[in-house]
């Protein structure tokens, strides 16, 4: 489970550039990163002042990141606004390119309530299934923003792109659920300030993963993500035909903030292998507590059939299911405040494991990612955070 309240309190980091002057700690007191560096390419712009002694970056008092890029100045916009005045504080995103010029000049507000509203992390579409709120394309259609984000790769992993949808203030009230759907992970920026009555849902369904999640493994394989959990053993063994024996051990469920579960051993006592099967291995640790980069759940491995397909005479047929995918990874991030209120939820959790008939049972999806960033974050009693790993699926030892 992995989720993060971040009270933004300077600028986000900027990589990729050489300061001009080293500063000490008091020097760079203004330019506090929220996380790891994002590595990003500045757009071309004007040419500013040429750098002359100050340190790279910083925040200036017109509310911009200024660089130092082939020795001229440029002032990079925070998408976030500033705080404070001694010293000016410039609030930018996680995971946003610093050059992410936002959209936000022509969105709109936007407050919906009742029923469900699906976001596809691909395409920008919204949608009920009654209605079209914003078309698929990028840039803003119906007053929202939308682009996709392409994260940095990591000596870690390869993590997904964003989804980046772009509001003013948003509103989602209570009986509303956010079903987000898609292979990117979802990002909810507002250049005001968003309050949460209802539901956001990034969970994983089954072997469904949520947005930037991995889907489950398929029967007989491994997880999949950089933290995916391995599939068990499987033995098959005709000592006095027609009697048929075997056995197969559990699938391993899959990492995330945390190890996944390993799946069960099976020992073969009835079986003239008189051997144990080691478990599925469990998926490892992975991601970041900053989630720098957003990334959501890997999957666990689906489960081991004893027989194949047609099984052999006398022996009931293997049916194995697939592991449960990740869940979802979710960043909002506003300008102004978050609000969330009692009875509200935001579910990024892990799918639960298939049932496997005469073999052994698949591994569970690890728990996705919730990072919220805002000045101000409040959170009341009876909110429900979670970001949980789903179960494994139940299994035949023998």
């Amino acid at each position: 489970m992995l989720v993060l309240v971040a009270l933004l309190a300077g600028c986000h980091q900027i990589a990729g550039y050489e300061p001009a002057q080293a500063p000490d700690a008091a020097e760079s007191a203004d330019v506090i990163a929220d996380g790891q560096p994002t590595v990003y390419d500045v757009m071309a712009a004007d040419l500013g002042a040429p750098c002359e002694g100050a340190s790279y970056p910083r925040c200036e008092s017109d509310c911009a990141a200024i660089v130092c890029q082939n020795g001229y100045e440029e002032h990079i916009p925070c998408f976030l606004g500033c705080v404070g005045s001694e010293p000016i504080r410039c609030l930018h995103p996680s995971n946003i390119p610093l050059n992410f010029e936002g959209l936000e000049a022509t969105v709109g507000n936007t407050a919906i309530q009742g029923g469900t509203v699906i976001f596809d992390t691909a395409t920008g579409k919204i949608f009920t299934p009654g209605m079209i709120i914003r078309p698929a394309g990028e840039g803003v259609l119906k007053d929202i923003g939308f682009t996709v984000v392409h994260q940095p790769t990591t000596n870690m992993t390869d993590p997904p792109p964003l989804g980046v949808f772009v509001f003013g203030d948003l509103t989602i009230a209570s009986g509303t659920t956010f079903k987000l759907i898609g292979r990117n992970a979802a990002v909810l920026l507002s250049s005001a300030r968003v309050t949460i009555e209802g539901t956001i849902d990034v969970a994983a369904d089954l072997a469904m993963p949520g947005p930037g999640g991995y889907a489950g493994g398929p029967p007989n394989g491994n997880g999949a993500g950089p933290c995916a959990g391995g599939k068990g053993q499987a033995e098959l063994d005709v000592y006095s035909p027609p009697d048929i024996a075997g056995c197969s051990s559990g699938s391993g469920g899959g990492g995330h903030g945390a190890i996944g579960g390993e799946g069960g051993a099976c020992s073969c006592p009835e079986s003239s292998l008189s051997k144990s099967l080691n478990a599925g291995s469990a998926g490892s640790v992975c991601g970041t507590a900053e989630l720098i980069p957003l990334m959501g759940g890997s999957s666990g491995a689906g489960g081991v059939d004893i027989f194949s397909d047609p099984p052999p005479l006398g022996a009931e047929a293997s049916v194995p299911g697939k592991g449960g995918g990740g869940g979802g990874a979710l960043q909002i991030s506003a300008r102004d405040a978050i609000e969330i209120r009692t009875g509200a939820m935001l579910s990024a959790g892990g799918g639960g494991g298939g049932q496997t008939q005469s073999g052994g049972g698949s591994g569970g999806g690890a728990g996705g990612a919730i990072l919220l960033e805002a000045p101000t974050v409040s959170i009341a009693s009876g909110v429900m955070l979670a970001a949980n790993g789903g179960g494994g699926g139940a299994g035949d030892c023998s």
